[in-house]
C-alpha cells in the first residue's frame, strides 16, 4: 500500500537527475509537536512522467487528521526521520 502524506505535508524537494537515485526532504507538520524534517536516499526513478526532475512542493494549510477525528497523538507518530529505505 502506498503512503499518501496528503494533509499533513508542509514542503519539501525530491531530486531524480542522477538516474537511479531519488534523494530530498520533506517536513511534515505535527499536531502540538516541532514539524518533523524526513531526509530520502531513496534507489530507482521517478515515473516517467517526471523522471530526471527536481521537484518542490508545498501546502498552505498543513494539518493533522488525527485531531479532526478526535484521537490522541499526531498520524507521524513512530515514522522515523533518519532511516533509510532502498526500495525495490
Amino acid at each position: 500500500m502506498a503512503w499518501r502524506p496528503y494533509e499533513i505535508l508542509i514542503d519539501g524537494e525530491l531530486e531524480n537527475t542522477t538516474p537511479g537515485k531519488v534523494s530530498g526532504w520533506m517536513r511534515f507538520y505535527r499536531r502540538n509537536q516541532p514539524p518533523l524534517r524526513a531526509l530520502f536516499n531513496l534507489k530507482g526513478d521517478f515515473h516517467e512522467d517526471i523522471r530526471g526532475q527536481l521537484i518542490h512542493f508545498t501546502s498552505p494549510q498543513p494539518s493533522d487528521r488525527n485531531g479532526a477525528l478526535d484521537r490522541e497523538g499526531t498520524y507521524m507518530e513512530g515514522f522515523s526521520a533518519g532511516a533509510t529505505w532502498r526500495g525495490r
